[in-house]
C-alpha cells in the first residue's frame, strides 16, 4: 500500500456554492451538449462553428462551464507520481483485488450484477464503467447495524447526506461478499448538492468485517455529476468526473475527523477501444472513521 504524504491532502475544485450561478452552469451545460456532444470535436460547419465561437466567448466572460472543454480527463495531485493502475485484461464484474482491507470488488455492479455504465453514457463512443475509489474503514463498531448507524452519521456530518432522485439499486462486492447499497430505500444516494446542480455522489457497499476481532470495511463508488442529454435527447444525470468526487469526499471525512491513511491500487482504470474510466486513476483513497 502506498502511503500519502502530507502535502498530498486531497483538494477538489468546489462545486458551484451559489444557487444561481449553480443554475445557470446547469444552462450552459445543457447548451454545451446541443452545440458540442463530443467536446474534443468541435463543429466545422461554419453556422454551427460561429454559434460555437459566439456561446463560448459568453461563457469565458461569464465563468461558466465552456464549451467544447473535455470533462474526462483530470489531473489529481493525490496520487502523485504513481502510475496509473489499469485493469489487466477485459473488466469483469468479478475482478477484485487483495488489499489490507479484504479482497475489494473493484466495480460499482448493477441489481443484475454487471458493471455499471452511468446509465448507458459513452465519451468519444466508449462505454463509462464506474470503478470502486474509496474505501472506508471503520476500526472500533462491533455490529454490522452500529457500523451502519455510524457510517451514515458520519457522511451527513461530512455533507454528504442521504438525498433523493438519484437511480439505485447497486451492489459491491467484498471479501467475496455481495452488499447492496447504502444508502437503502427510495432512490437515494449520499450527495452534497441539490440534484439539479452539479454534484458529487455516492454508493456505499458493506459492512463487511475487517480480519479483526472487531471493525468493518465499506468500499464506494463516488463521481461528480451535472445534469446534461444522455445521446444529446434524454435530460440526465450525466458524468464530468471521478477524481474530483473522490478527493472531495475524503476532504470532507478529514474535515470532519477521519483520518487519511493512503491509497490502494485496484487496477480498474480502463481505456480500450469501447470501454473507459473517464479520468479515474485505478486507485482508491483509504479514510478511517474516527469516534
Amino acid at each position: 500500500m502506498a502511503v500519502l504524504p502530507a502535502a498530498a491532502t486531497p483538494v477538489a475544485p468546489p462545486l458551484p456554492g451559489n444557487v444561481i450561478l449553480g443554475v445557470l452552469s446547469q444552462v450552459f451545460g445543457v447548451v454545451n451538449s446541443l452545440i458540442a456532444p463530443n467536446p474534443g470535436v468541435p463543429p466545422t460547419d461554419p453556422l454551427h462553428l460561429l454559434m460555437f465561437e459566439f456561446v463560448r466567448r459568453i461563457e469565458l466572460t461569464l465563468g461558466m462551464p465552456v464549451v467544447g472543454t473535455r470533462t474526462d480527463f483530470t489531473n489529481d495531485p493525490v496520487i502523485g507520481t504513481n502510475p496509473v493502475s489499469t485493469s489487466p485484461g477485459t473488466p469483469s464484474a468479478s475482478d477484485a483485488v487483495q488489499t489490507p482491507y479484504g479482497n475489494i470488488g473493484t466495480w460499482l455492479l448493477e441489481s443484475n450484477g454487471q458493471i455499471s455504465d452511468f446509465g448507458g453514457q459513452k465519451i468519444d463512443g466508449k462505454s463509462l464503467l464506474e470503478p470502486i475509489n474509496v474505501i472506508i474503514v471503520d476500526p472500533t463498531s462491533t455490529t454490522a447495524a452500529e457500523a451502519t448507524a455510524k457510517f451514515n452519521a458520519k457522511m451527513t456530518q461530512a455533507g454528504f447526506p442521504a438525498l433523493p432522485v438519484h437511480t439505485r439499486g447497486f451492489q459491491g462486492t467484498i471479501d467475496g461478499e455481495t452488499y447492496g447499497q447504502q444508502p437503502a430505500g427510495g432512490v437515494d444516494a449520499y450527495s452534497n448538492n441539490f440534484f439539479l446542480l452539479p454534484d458529487d455522489h455516492a454508493r456505499a457497499f458493506g459492512p463487511d468485517p475487517v480480519q479483526t476481532p472487531e471493525g468493518f470495511v465499506w468500499t464506494v463508488a463516488v463521481s461528480r455529476e451535472q445534469i446534461g442529454l444522455l445521446n444529446g435527447v434524454v435530460p440526465t444525470h450525466v458524468y464530468t468526473s471521478y477524481n474530483a468526487a473522490r478527493d472531495e469526499l475524503a476532504s470532507q471525512l478529514m474535515q470532519d475527523g477521519a483520518t487519511l491513511v493512503g491509497i490502494v491500487p485496484l487496477s480498474n482504470s480502463v481505456d480500450s477501444a469501447t470501454q473507459t474510466t473517464g479520468d479515474h486513476d485505478g486507485y482508491a483513497i483509504v479514510i478511517q472513521l474516527n469516534d
